[in-house]
C-alpha cells in the first residue's frame, strides 16, 4: 500500500539537484532527538513485546541514522543518587541496529547514571553491537575523538558534546564531553581538513523551553564560524526553532524521539532531520513524526501540519528566516 510522507524543506543551497537518475555520490543521514528505552518503556515492554521501529521504514531510504542515546547501556544496579536514572537493557540495541541507527551521541546528563562502571559497559555494549559513539570515552582524549564515516564518497565527521555532573571525562577518568567552547572549537579545527562536512550533536538548553537562550545562540554561531556545517541539539524534550546562519543549519532541539523516561512520550509528535550531503552542498528536510505506543512513523497530514506550524512559529525568533515548503513524497 502506498504511503505519503510529508517532508519539509528547510534549506536548499545553490547548485544542488536531487535526481534519482544521477549516479549517487551523496550520503543521506537521519537525525533524531532524545532516545531511551528505560523506565516507562521497559515497564510497558514487560507486558507485550514492542517492536519499536515496526513502522519506521516508511520514512524512506537513508544511509545511516544518529540519535542522542540518553541512558546507560548496562546490567548494573548501582545507580547514582539522583531523581531520575535511566538505563537500557543491552538486548534492545538490536532494535537500534535494525532501524539503521549506526551512530549515537552519549554526551548528556544520563549516560553516567550508573557511574564509571556504567560508562565503561555502555562503551563495550555499543562497540559489540557495531554502533559508533561520540562524546563518551575511557578518557578525555577518547571522548573527544570524532567519528568519521565515508559514505558514497562523502566524508562526514561527527562530534558530540553535552555531558554534565561528576563524570566529565579527564585524562585518567572515563566520562563524557562537556559543552566547553574552547574544546569544541579546537576539535572542529582539527577535524576540518579531514572531512567534507562536520556535524555537531549537542545536549543543551533548559527542559520544556520552546526557544534557546542567548548563550546557546552565541555558542552555535561560534561553532558555525569555526567550521561546523550542521548542529543538531536536544535536551529540552520539545521542538525548538531551526536557524539558518551563514548558509548552515542549526536545529536547536529536535525534542523526544522514543523516550521511555517519560510516560506521555509513548504517544507524541516531533520531527527528525533528513539530510542529504553531496560534495559541495547539503539539503535538509524536517520530517514530521508521530509516536504511538513507543513506535515512531511519519506523521499523517494533520499531525504533519501541526508540527510544521510549530517549527515555523518557533523559528521566527531568528534573524534569518527559513522557508518551510511542503513536499509530497511517495514511498511503497
Amino acid at each position: 500500500m502506498n504511503l505519503f510522507l510529508r517532508a519539509f524543506v528547510l534549506c536548499l543551497l545553490p547548485g544542488f539537484l536531487w535526481s534519482q537518475h544521477q549516479a549517487d555520490s551523496s550520503a543521506t543521514v537521519v537525525f533524531a532527538g532524545d532516545l531511551n528505552f528505560a523506565a516507562n518503556f521497559e515497564y510497558a515492554a514487560q507486558y507485550r513485546p514492542i517492536n519499536v521501529f515496526a513502522h519506521w521504514k516508511h520514512i524512506g531510504t537513508y544511509d545511516l541514522m544518529m540519535v542522542n542515546l540518553e541512558n546507560a547501556v548496562t546490567q548494573s544496579v548501582d545507580s547514582m543518587e539522583k531523581e531520575f536514572v535511566f538505563k537500557m537493557k543491552p538486548e534492545y540495541l538490536s532494535q537500534l541496529c535494525s532501524a539503521g541507527i549506526s551512530i549515537v551521541n552519549c554526551a548528556n546528563n544520563h549516560t553516567a547514571d550508573f557511574g564509571a562502571e556504567g560508562i565503561l559497559e555502555t562503551i563495550q555494549q555499543l562497540d559489540s553491537a557495531g554502533i559508533r559513539h561520540t562524546g563518551i570515552g575511557r578518557n578525555l582524549s577518547e571522548a573527544r575523538k570524532p567519528v568519521v564515516l565515508h559514505v558514497n564518497g562523502i566524508r562526514i565527521g561527527f562530534l558530540g558534546y553535552g555531558g554534565e555532573g561528576t563524570f566529565i571525562a579527564s585524562r585518567s577518568q572515563p566520562g563524557t564531553t562537556s559543552r566547553s567552547q574552547w574544546l569544541i572549537l579546537e576539535d572542529i579545527k582539527r577535524l576540518r581538513p579531514r572531512v567534507d562536512f562536520i556535524v555537531i550533536n549537542i545536549h543543551w538548553g533548559e527542559e520544556l523551553e520552546t526557544r534557546p537562550d542567548s548563550n546557546q545562540i552565541i555558542l552555535a554561531h561560534r561553532m558555525i564560524e569555526g567550521g561546523a556545517d550542521l548542529i543538531v541539539g536536544h535536551h529540552p524534550h520539545v521542538l525548538q526553532g531551526i536557524e539558518r546562519y551563514r548558509g548552515k543549519i542549526i536545529a536547536y532541539s529536535l525534542g523526544n524521539f522514543v523516550f521511555g523516561g517519560n510516560s506521555r512520550s509513548a504517544n507524541s509528535e516531533t520531527a527528525v532531520l533528513k539530510v542529504r550531503f553531496a560534495k559541495d552542498t547539503m539539503e535538509v528536510q524536517a520530517v514530521p513524526v508521530s509516536v504511538r505506543n513507543w513506535q515512531p512513523a511519519p506523521a499523517d497530514s494533520s499531525a504533519a501540519y501541526r508540527v510544521l506550524q510549530c517549527l515555523k512559529e518557533r523559528s521566527q525568533v531568528f534573524s534569518e528566516t527559513i522557508s518551510f515548503t511542503s513536499l509530497g513524497v511517495q514511498y511503497e
